[in-house]
C-alpha cells in the first residue's frame, strides 16, 4: 500500500489535468499552466497537496524532470508553498524570464528567474528575420501567424525540403515529405502509425527529452541502446533487433558531441533494411553541426530501400516560434502518414510554412550564420563553466544547439530543485530505457540568450556549492590553471 497510494493520487490528479498538453511552449510550462488554471477556477482547493514528482510523471507519461520544472515554476509564482500545497493566495508578482513568457513569483528577491528548462531560449530576433524575409512589419506578422493551418503541407515547402535532402545525397521528391507542426508533432504522427500501448521502441540512452516524452505518452516500452563517443554502435542495434524485435528504432545521429561517422551510419541503415524494423532518424539538429565538415548524409542515403523516416525542424535551425517540421519517408509510408494526419491534425500554420519555404529557398547563408552564432555561444559557455564549475564535464558541442553536462557526484534532480531556489530552472537529463534513469546530467541550451545562460550558470554554481556533492566549492573563485579546461575537454562516458 505504501507505493500504491502515491500512484493512485497521481492517477486521480491526472484526470483533472485532461487536455493539459494542448497549446504551445514547453511541456513543463503547459503542465504548470493547467494546474494554475484549475486552482484559479476553484477545481483545486487551497491547501491541496500536489502529487509527488514521480507519481505525477508516471500518471501523465512525462519525465520526472518535466514535473520538477513545472512544480518549480508554480513555487516561483507563489501558487504552491514550500510543502507542496496550493497556496490560498499567490504572493506579489515579479518577472520570470523563460520561453513561456513572463510568469509570476513571490517577492523572495529582486532578480528574475532564468528558465533554461525548455532547451530553447528567446526568439533570437525571429520577428525581425520574418520582417526582412517577408517584407512585413511586426503587427502584420503577428496577424499572419495566427491563421489556422491546413493539412497536407504547402508544396513550396515540400519542394524546398526535398531539395535539401537531395543535396545531402538522398534523392527526394516533394511527395515523400509530410509537413508537421514541429518535432513533437512529427513523433506523435509516427507513434500513431506504428505503436500501440506496450509496443517496444529501441531508443538511445541518454536520449532527446522530446522523444522520451512522446514515446512515453504513446505507452511505449522503451529499450535502451548504449551510446559512446561516436553514437550508437551497429552491433548494439543488431543485438536489440535480435533479442527484442522492437517496433521502432529511434536515433539522433547528430548528437551533441557524439556525431555518428559514416561507417556506423552505413551499418545501421543496412541492419534496418535486413530486419525490416522502421528507423526514426531525428535530424532536427543536423544542420547545426559546429564541426568543420558540415551536415552528414542522412541514414536513408546509405540504403534507399530501408524503412527510414527522417525528421527535420525549422525550430532548432532558426528560432523557437517557427514551429514547422517534416518527415521524409518512403513513398508508401509518406502517403499513409498524410492520410493519418488528416484525422489527427498537427500540421504547421500556413504563414509559418510560407516563411519556412522562403528561408530554405534562400540557401545556406542563414544556416551558416546560425552555426557561427552557436559556436560563439559555445565558446562563451565553455569559459563560464571552466571558471565557475571546473569539476563538471561535458561533451564538446560538435553538433546541436544544447550541451549535456555531467556532475561529478550527487543527483541532478536534487540539484535542479536547489537551483530553483537560487532562481534558475534547469532540466535534469532523462534516461531512455526501462531501467533506472541516470541522474547525473543537466541540459544547457545554447539557444538561450548568452546573458541569460551565463546568469543561469552563476546561479547553478551557487546551488552546487550549497549542495552536499559540491560542498567546499568556491563558485567564481576557483580558476586553477588548466583544471577547468581539462575537465571541459573530457567526453563523459555514455549510456
Amino acid at each position: 500500500m505504501a507505493t500504491a497510494e502515491p500512484q493512485a493520487v497521481g492517477r486521480r490528479f491526472a484526470e483533472l489535468l485532461e487536455g493539459w498538453r494542448a497549446g504551445e511552449g514547453s511541456l513543463a510550462g503547459r503542465l504548470a499552466g493547467r494546474i494554475a488554471e484549475l486552482a484559479a477556477g476553484g477545481r483545486l482547493a487551497p491547501g491541496t497537496r500536489l502529487p509527488s514528482q514521480r507519481a505525477l510523471a508516471e500518471a501523465v507519461s512525462v519525465g520526472r524532470g518535466t514535473v520538477a520544472a513545472a512544480y518549480a515554476s508554480l513555487r516561483e509564482r507563489g501558487l504552491v508553498d514550500p510543502d507542496g500545497r496550493l497556496a490560498a493566495t499567490p504572493g506579489p508578482r515579479r518577472q520570470v524570464v523563460g520561453q513561456d513568457g513572463p510568469l509570476a513569483a513571490p517577492p523572495d528577491g529582486p532578480r528574475p528567474v532564468v528558465d533554461l528548462s525548455g532547451g530553447q531560449g528567446p526568439p533570437d530576433g525571429g520577428l525581425q528575420m520574418a520582417a526582412v524575409v517577408l517584407g512585413l512589419g511586426g503587427a502584420d506578422w503577428a496577424e499572419l501567424i495566427a491563421e489556422d493551418g491546413a493539412l497536407g503541407g504547402m508544396r513550396a515547402l515540400r519542394c524546398a525540403v526535398a531539395a535539401r535532402y537531395s543535396a545531402l545525397g538522398l534523392p527526394t521528391r516533394p511527395e515523400q515529405v509530410v509537413v508537421t507542426g514541429g518535432t513533437r508533432a512529427g513523433l506523435e504522427l509516427v507513434c500513431a502509425r506504428y505503436l500501440e500501448p506496450g509496443a517496444a521502441v529501441a531508443i538511445e540512452e541518454p536520449t532527446s527529452p522530446v522523444a522520451l516524452e512522446a514515446f512515453q505518452a504513446a505507452g511505449a516500452r522503451l529499450l535502451p541502446v548504449a551510446v559512446d563517443r561516436s553514437g550508437v554502435r551497429p552491433s548494439a542495434v543488431q543485438c536489440r533487433f535480435e533479442q527484442d524485435a522492437p517496433r521502432l528504432l529511434y536515433l539522433t545521429p547528430a548528437r551533441p558531441g557524439a556525431a555518428m561517422p559514416a561507417s556506423r551510419r552505413r551499418g545501421i541503415a543496412a541492419l534496418t533494411g535486413v530486419f525490416g524494423i522502421p528507423l526514426v532518424e531525428d535530424g532536427t539538429q543536423a544542420d547545426l553541426g559546429l564541426g568543420p565538415a558540415g551536415p552528414a548524409p542522412p541514414l536513408a542515403a546509405f540504403d534507399r530501400t530501408a524503412p527510414v523516416l527522417s525528421l527535420g525542424s525549422m525550430r532548432e535551425l532558426f528560432w523557437p516560434e517557427l514551429r514547422v517540421g517534416w518527415i521524409r519517408a518512403p513513398d508508401g509510408t509518406a502517403e499513409e502518414l498524410t492520410r493519418l494526419q488528416t484525422g489527427l491534425g498537427g500540421t504547421a500554420r500556413p504563414a509559418a510554412q510560407f516563411l519556412a519555404a522562403r528561408l530554405l529557398d534562400k540557401g545556406g547563408q542563414e544556416v551558416a550564420e546560425r552555426r557561427a552564432q552557436l559556436a560563439r555561444r559555445l565558446e562563451r559557455l565553455a569559459a563560464v563553466l571552466a571558471a565557475l564549475l571546473p569539476s563538471w564535464t561535458w561533451a564538446p558541442g560538435e553538433d546541436g544547439a544544447s550541451v549535456w553536462v555531467r556532475l561529478p557526484a550527487g543527483s541532478a534532480t536534487a540539484l535542479a530543485e536547489r537551483a530553483a531556489r537560487e532562481g534558475v530552472v534547469v532540466r535534469p537529463g532523462p534516461g531512455g530505457g526501462s531501467g533506472p534513469e541516470p541522474d547525473d546530467r543537466l541540459l544547457l541550451p545554447l539557444t538561450a540568450e548568452p546573458e541569460l545562460l551565463e546568469q543561469g550558470v552563476h546561479r547553478l554554481a551557487r546551488a552546487w556549492a550549497a549542495s552536499s556533492a559540491g560542498a567546499g566549492a568556491r563558485p567564481g573563485l576557483d580558476r586553477r590553471a588548466g583544471n577547468g579546461r581539462t575537465a571541459l575537454s573530457e567526453r563523459p562516458p555514455r549510456g
